[in-house]
């Protein structure tokens, strides 16, 4: 096998990808931040290419406070 083809791009090309939006009126704020992982080499039984993984935070309006309040994290993976 020729392992030259997983070494993949430069760190300094790695993106980010961020999603927002503000569902149902409430005021509070969804934000995404995905990243994509070209190679998933394992050594259980898990071996594949191309995972895409992402955090949701999840922030609510708190009136009359300096700083919103933060509701949930979610980080997923597998």
């Amino acid at each position: 096998m020729d392992t030259s083809t997983y070494l993949g791009s430069p760190r300094p090309d790695w993106r980010t990808y961020v999603t927002w939006d503000r569902p149902g009126g409430t005021g509070a704020a969804t934000i995404s931040y995905w990243f994509v992982y070209p190679f998933n080499d394992n050594t259980s039984v898990i071996d594949h290419e191309s995972d895409w993984e992402h955090v949701r935070v999840v922030i609510i309006p708190e009136k009359g406070a300096k700083e919103d309040a933060l509701e949930s994290i979610y980080f997923s993976q597998h």
